[in-house]
């Protein structure tokens, strides 16, 4: 079974912008660290998907 490429995509733009927001809020438990840490840990949980289904 092979995944599209668009998981990929997915994926790539998802720890972008968990980087992206954890880099600009605030250490202190902002909104944006929190939401940028939940962005990261569902590209993680994708790759790993991506890489099982190979």
């Amino acid at each position: 079974m092979k995944t599209p490429i668009a998981t990929g995509a997915i994926g790539g733009i998802l720890a972008a912008m968990g980087l992206a927001f954890i880099v600009t809020g605030d250490a202190k438990g902002q909104p944006l660290v929190i939401m940028g840490s939940g962005l990261l840990a569902i590209s993680v949980v994708l790759a790993v998907l991506r890489r099982s289904l190979r």
